[in-house]
């Protein structure tokens, strides 16, 4: 049995979020010629203080075949089964346990102030599990690598290493945060559409084969692919190329097509040391321009943390040279700052006599 999971579309009416609409439209067409029949939301399919559903059982309408399965997240803890009309539609806005062919699936809706180890101990206790279950729900994996979601940084509904230790689900799959991760049996499939610029790279779902425990990602259709990138300037006369170099392995190293290219929207933050800005930003555009790639800003780079070196001399381009090259022999991995903020402070110094 393969089925589809996603979380976090955050939608509203589709007047006010047309490009997650059409994102899942895509998903569902895609399960479509897939041959799989069953899409597990796991919480957030709707923005906070939304109530109106009907554009999104008119777009789950358009492919029939297709049963959605719903849980409550932090944003739409509100939703039950009575909010929905299609019996295509279901909502597990408590705990439950399904039997879906050949596997079992425990259901675990957000709720404020609780935590995913108490329900799942309860379900233990009230239901004869299977050895082979897995666990869907919304919230967090506490660990020593937790990964936290910027927007919303407290534990929400959070599900422990020793819950998963002592109740051994065969794979916890988990809505809210956006990011796509597995940290080994926990797997967060990520939002398939971009909130904003901080969810960067192409989006995915999963489909869950329960007859390996495998998860398989699948590229979410999307119409924006956001990057979030700084690249350092070392001032001199080569400083344009550089820049320019940086921005070509930046893209190389994103592995998109042309055409995905120009759906990029980029946030690019400049720093360092510079002998002419206007040069400088003259030929970022145009190299951006060049590969199809548009800022996500309006109005242009950040150039804001870019200084122009006034005095550079032949000695300070002398000293400046020698200590970059002796950092690149340093092994720098590890360290709190950044190679490029360590040479940015050695170029403070140099350029700006700053102590």
């Amino acid at each position: 049995m393969r089925i589809a999971i996603t979380a976090d579309f955050h939608l509203r009416e589709k007047d006010e979020t047309p490009e997650r609409y059409k994102t899942l439209e895509n998903m569902l067409a895609s399960l479509e010629r897939l041959g799989i029949r069953k899409l597990i939301i796991c919480g957030d399919t709707f923005d906070k203080g939304f109530s109106n559903y009907s554009d999104f059982e008119k777009s789950c309408g358009n492919h029939p075949e297709i049963e959605v399965l719903l849980i409550p997240g932090n944003h739409d803890a509100q939703i039950e089964q009575r909010f929905f009309a299609s019996r295509q539609i279901r909502v597990f806005d408590k705990p439950a346990v399904e039997s879906i062919d050949d596997f079992t699936v425990v259901f675990i809706p957000y709720k404020e102030g609780q935590t995913m180890d108490m329900h799942v101990a309860q379900v233990k206790g009230s239901a004869c599990l299977p050895e082979k279950w897995i666990l869907i729900g919304h919230g967090e994996y506490i660990t020593k690598n937790r990964v936290v979601n910027p927007a919303e940084p407290d534990a929400y509904m959070f599900i422990s290493g020793a819950a998963i230790e002592e109740y051994k689900p065969a794979k916890v799959i988990l809505g809210h945060i956006h990011k796509p991760s597995e940290i080994g049996r926990v797997v967060y499939p990520g939002s398939p559409y971009p909130i904003d610029v901080t969810e960067t790279g192409k989006r995915r779902f999963i489909i869950y084969d329960s007859q390996t425990n495998q998860v398989e990602e699948v590229a979410a259709s999307t119409d924006r692919i956001y990057f979030v990138e700084s690249i350092m300037i070392f001032p001199g006369e080569r400083e344009v190329d550089h820049a320019l170099e940086k921005i070509d392995a930046a893209v190389t190293k994103w592995n998109l097509s042309e055409d995905e290219l120009k759906r990029v929207r980029l946030r690019l933050h400049v720093i360092g040391y510079c002998t002419d800005k206007p040069k400088l930003e003259e030929a970022l555009r145009d190299r951006l321009e060049e590969r199809g790639i548009e800022l996500y800003e309006k109005d242009g780079l950040d150039l804001s943390d870019l200084r122009v070196a006034v005095e550079l001399d032949e000695e300070k381009r002398a000293i400046l040279d020698k200590a970059s090259g002796l950092l690149d022999e340093l092994p720098l991995e590890g360290f709190l700052d950044s190679r490029d903020r360590i040479v940015e402070r050695m170029m403070e110094l140099v350029i700006e006599g700053k102590q």
